[in-house]
């Protein structure tokens, strides 16, 4: 019952604020010593995540989540797919063909979603908006990686979940919803979302990038 902007903002408020008082205590001086280049690199780096998670949730109103979870889960083939023009790596043979084939796989289910009565509102739509929501992360990938070269997993994690948080408050506040979910159960799935799925599923992610 908690509206998917709603949903975003407290997964990304709530780990934000769980991160602050570490990330001051040891990246304190990464993050006073930002360059306005990396900062810049951030707010994009958010502005991708927030992308991903307006569409993504939103999809899952009105899609099956199977499609849902298929769809936005091909992150890793738009990655391959960019990593020559963003991060020089080429994509070898193998890569290609898992490529070719994740894809065949997710045109078959979304073509099935589409066409079976599923008793959601609007497959095909929910289908785009969970490929806008793995477009969305997998320049959040690239964009992460090439900031975790340089900065520690906390300078970096710290103000892109903040940066995205902000924003949906500001989607609120334009569409002029109530940030607050309306049920206590609904605010406690919201913190569970921020402490499990951000806090450990997430950051462990953009720990890997550094490797």
């Amino acid at each position: 019952g908690v509206e998917p902007l709603v949903v975003a903002a407290w997964r990304l408020g709530v780990a934000a604020l769980v991160l602050l008082p570490f990330a001051l205590r040891w990246a304190g001086q990464e993050l006073r010593t930002l360059g306005r280049r990396d900062f810049g690199l951030i707010t994009l780096s958010a502005a991708l995540l927030a992308l991903h998670f307006a569409a993504w949730i939103q999809s899952l109103d009105l899609t099956s989540q199977a499609s849902s979870v298929v769809l936005v889960s091909t992150i890793p083939v738009w990655v391959a797919l960019a990593a020559p023009w963003t991060i020089g790596e080429r994509i070898s043979w193998s890569t290609g063909f898992g490529v070719l084939l994740a894809m065949g796989g997710a045109t078959m289910i979304t073509l099935a979603s589409i066409d079976a009565d599923t008793g959601r509102p609007d497959p095909l739509l929910g289908n785009v908006l969970a490929l806008v929501g793995a477009w969305g992360y997998a320049g959040y990938l690239i964009v992460g990686r090439r900031l975790r070269q340089r900065l520690s997993l906390l300078a970096y994690v710290t103000p892109t979940y903040g940066i995205a948080a902000v924003l949906f408050l500001v989607a609120l506040f334009v569409f002029g919803d109530d940030p607050l979910p309306p049920t206590s159960a609904g605010l406690g799935w919201c913190v569970l979302l921020a402490l499990l799925p951000q806090l450990v599923g997430h950051s462990t992610l953009n720990w890997a990038l550094a490797r």
